[in-house]
């Protein structure tokens, strides 16, 4: 073999020395992420929710209300969204602070709403019931569910009524017995 033979041998050797010493776990990133729950488990901490309620005395409820949390607002919403005709979406959505507190409020009071809205087609958006707006929204329980990392989830459960007009042509909106529960997570 002559020297320039010799060279590449011995520079191969060394490069898969190299690589079949690496362990399997060095591409990976470290975990380092802690989890302490106040919760049962980690089954819990999952965002999202349910709410019911009559609707001009029919039953709405759905046990997939999407749950939106707004930093700059401090508020965080729910929201059932129910297809009512073919071409007709009713959303309700519910405002609360994120402020853990209980007690009965109106949409009046700083952080609380209420808001009906019909979209109709494939509108993005589409009307809402504004006009004589009256509302309760009850908190029960609002509490810490747990922690993972620098991530805390909370749990809302409550009740509300709401009823107003449709301001351009006067139709009502009877929203009675309402109830939710959600949760959400917020990380500081």
């Amino acid at each position: 073999m002559n020297k320039h033979n010799k060279y590449i041998m011995a520079l191969l050797s060394v490069i898969i020395i190299s690589f079949s010493s690496c362990e399997e776990d060095d591409t990976k990133p470290a975990n380092n992420s802690t989890s302490t729950n106040t919760g049962a488990n980690n089954n819990n901490l999952n965002v999202g929710g349910s709410m019911s309620a009559i609707v001009n005395g029919e039953v709405v409820e759905t046990n997939n209300a999407a749950v939106n949390v707004f930093g700059v607002g401090n508020t965080v919403s729910v929201t059932a969204v129910n297809k009512v005709h073919e071409d007709t979406t009713v959303k309700v959505k519910i405002y609360v602070p994120l402020d853990s507190i209980t007690g009965t409020y109106s949409h009046s009071d700083p952080g609380f709403n209420f808001s009906y809205e019909v979209v109709t087609f494939n509108n993005e958006s589409g009307y809402t019931y504004t006009r004589d707006k009256e509302s309760e929204i009850s908190i029960t329980s609002y509490d810490s569910i747990g922690t993972i990392a620098d991530t805390v989830y909370y749990r809302v459960v409550g009740n509300f009524e709401f009823n107003s007009k449709y301001w351009a042509n006067g139709d009502s909106v009877d929203v009675r017995d309402g109830e939710f529960d959600f949760n959400y997570r917020i990380w500081w």
